[in-house]
């Protein structure tokens, strides 16, 4: 069997593109509504009777560490898909389908399908019931239809297709597929438990009759390989409760949370949807090691991510610190060791993308791993410190004391290649990003008239993140490690970036440009990014004031958060990915932001608006939405492909949480920032985690 896709763009032509611009358009099939079971690197995203078809243009399909295990699933009752009458995702890793057969028009249908779904340690598992609820005996014929195309998930988002030859083995309890090049290999293995099939070149048939109120039951497991892998030993007939790995680790996630307490509705449902979706995302990153770390969203990024874990991790500190710990030591393990361009790695950089899918295994891609970002490394030493300030885990921060070091030497040597004092990127791989902050999209970096700067590119708020990293790590370095010279030193050039900001980022209207190209001169576009500067503290005294004002006015703040760049720009568009669209992350770092500087009024609009508007997506944040203005439309706009769960936008509600109480930690005790009382009602968190391990109970009434 050869699997090919409907496009003619040659690999080559797609590897300089854009990964926003790797976005499919959703086609005709596509269900508004899908039905997506989640747990860590696998996920399961079918319509809303639990199919998959092949001619669906979104995501869907059973995911597994970036390579697609089934790309068609049909179940047939009398020949014909079944209608989904009710689903419900008991949690992300299991859900419920009651479905009928199509041929049940009248008002008392007869015949029943529930089908319970669920993530398992090596896939998906279903149990499958038919029921008739007829007063007549009757016949049923029960058709199972699978078909793969080992897709990378780079291919699902829109890149041209590579041809494959799949291996189909249908025998009577199931069927298999294969696929290996060049070193690469994968398998999905289906078994059936119920006997007594036909077979129909697809997968097995069952003629079965079922006299009044009698059931039929089978299990269906998919268990999806890589490499060499064994079949293991599935669970027959499936259970709810069934302990495997990531159900029972989802559970142990929530159970572990602070709770919370408060008469505003809208605050408690995010906060749930927001602990239940970090959980959800937790996975292994490291093979043979327990350490947890966020992926970054749903269903582009279920992968390792530098950026994106490290700020949720920073988001969630003291509501889930296991996060930040086993993302610190993930990371330092994935940290690059010598330079390699078609990567974008050199020595000390922290990674920025870990795919798993045959075009980065074989090298037609640069992202098994890829370094592209200019910023996690510095995020890294910003989540150290923290980490520490929170916990005061001396141990882990001499552990990882060597790998910080690196990251010194990445952000004084490897970062600031001209040596001018400012950070700036420039790719060296013709198949990575060109951008390299986190609005890494082709054309983010635009002038106020609408022309794409050209690099090496200093952006506004990687400075920021650098001159809080060595604040941060001349603490460290003072306090854990022992070294009052290395303390000295990262504070004066601290003190030397500041200067040097304030001088050249700043513009004659009020306001920090947002970058500097490879010219040195200003990109003078009014953008979110110097909101960063108040969460990394570089802004000074004087001028935070004025940056507070700017991003709060009408062309910055659309009454759900700040958009990423203001609508009197020539770039502005309210549906792009970074060029005028509002990001929870990016919205809840300028909060936080604003709060420590002492605004609080502004910090609490901006958090209020942000769950205000989770309200409209089931109080679940997405990765972004349009940045059209409230006032306008009264509803924030769904972005069309964006992540959701998103990791750093969950992280969001935590964040926000922390913001909207002024939690501090100062001294190796939490604080509470009086200023903020009453903002939003009762509000009582039971068990924030403190240092030492402590747990902590806020309540400001």
């Amino acid at each position: 069997m050869v699997a090919v896709f409907k496009d003619e763009k040659t690999l080559t032509d797609v590897r300089v593109m854009e990964v926003s611009q790797l976005r499919p358009v959703l086609g005709e099939n596509h269900a508004m509504d899908p039905l997506v079971v989640l747990g860590g690197r696998t996920f399961f995203v079918s319509d809303s009777n639990g199919d998959i078809d092949p001619s669906d243009a979104a995501a869907s399909g059973i995911m597994h560490k970036d390579t697609r295990h089934l790309s068609r699933r049909h179940l047939l009752v009398n020949g014909a898909p079944t209608r989904a009458l009710s689903n419900k995702v008991w949690r992300p890793g299991w859900a419920r389908m009651f479905n009928l057969s199509h041929d049940s028009d009248d008002l008392e249908p007869e015949i029943a399908v529930v089908i319970d779904r669920m993530v398992v340690t090596d896939g998906i598992h279903e149990d499958v019931c038919v029921t008739n609820n007829g007063t007549v005996p009757v016949e049923v014929e029960v058709e199972f239809q699978f078909d793969t195309d080992f897709a990378d998930l780079f291919e699902v988002r829109g890149m041209a297709a590579v041809e494959r030859v799949v291996t189909k083995q249908v025998h009577s309890q199931g069927v298999e597929f294969s696929y290996s090049n060049d070193g690469f290999s994968r398998r999905t293995h289906i078994s059936l438990s119920a006997t007594g099939a036909r077979l129909n070149g697809s997968g097995p048939t069952y003629t079965i009759e079922l006299d009044p109120r009698e059931e039929w039951k089978t299990c269906v497991h998919i268990a999806c390989h890589m490499d060499q892998e064994e079949d293991s030993t599935s669970p027959c007939p499936f259970a709810p409760d069934y302990a495997n790995e990531a159900p029972v680790r989802f559970v142990r996630i929530i159970e572990a949370a602070p709770t919370l307490t408060t008469d505003n509705e809208g605050l408690r449902h995010a906060y749930r949807q927001a602990v239940r979706d970090l959980a959800a995302l937790h996975f292994p990153a490291i093979d043979g090691e327990d350490w947890l770390i966020p992926a970054a969203g749903l269903p582009w990024f279920m992968a390792v991510f530098g950026r994106d874990s490290l700020i949720a991790a920073y988001q969630s500190l003291p509501f889930m610190p296991d996060l930040a710990r086993s993302t610190l030591q993930a990371l330092a393990v994935l940290q690059a060791e010598s330079t390699d361009e078609f990567r974008d790695a050199e020595p000390g950089k922290i990674v920025h993308e870990m795919r798993y899918g045959e075009l980065s295994a074989t090298g037609k891609i640069p992202f098994g791993p890829n370094y592209g970002s200019h910023d996690a490394t510095l995020l890294y030493l910003i989540l150290l410190d923290e980490y520490h300030r929170w916990t005061g885990d001396d141990e882990l921060v001499r552990k990882l004391e060597a790998p910080a070091r690196r990251a010194i030497t990445w952000m004084e040597k490897y970062g600031d290649p001209d040596q001018d004092g400012f950070l700036e990127y420039h790719r060296h791989s013709t198949g990575g990003l060109i951008n390299q902050g986190w609005k890494d999209s082709f054309d983010a970096i635009r002038f106020a008239d609408g022309r794409i700067a050209e690099g090496p590119i200093a952006t506004v708020e990687i400075q920021g993140y650098a001159f809080d990293a060595r604040r941060r790590t001349a603490r460290l370095a003072e306090r854990v490690w022992g070294d009052p010279q290395l303390a000295k030193r990262l504070r004066a050039d601290a003190d030397t970036v500041r200067d040097r900001v304030e001088e050249e980022f700043w513009h004659a209207d009020g306001y920090y440009a947002m970058a500097l190209d490879g010219d040195k001169k200003q990109v003078d576009s009014v953008a979110s990014n110097m909101g960063h500067l108040l969460w990394s503290g570089l802004a000074s005294e004087e001028r935070a004031e004025t940056v507070v004002n700017r991003l709060m006015a009408e062309d910055m703040f659309s009454g759900w958060g700040i958009r990423t760049m203001s609508t009197t720009t020539a770039g502005f568009n309210p549906l792009s990915y970074h060029n005028g669209s509002v990001w929870p992350h990016d919205t809840s770092l300028i909060a936080d932001g604003m709060r420590r500087y002492g605004f609080h009024d502004e910090a609490r609009k901006l958090v209020i608006g942000l769950i205000e508007a989770s309200s409209f997506f089931g109080y679940q944040l997405p990765e972004l939405f349009a940045g059209y203005s409230r006032s306008e439309l009264g509803f924030p706009v769904q972005y069309l492909s964006a992540n959701r769960p998103q990791a750093w936008a969950s992280g969001s509600v935590l964040l926000g949480l922390r913001t909207l109480l002024g939690i501090e930690v100062e001294g190796g005790a939490i604080k509470v920032d009086e200023g903020l009382n009453g903002s939003i009602g009762h509000l009582k968190i039971e068990g924030l985690y403190g240092p030492d391990g402590t747990r902590t109970d806020i309540n400001p009434d």
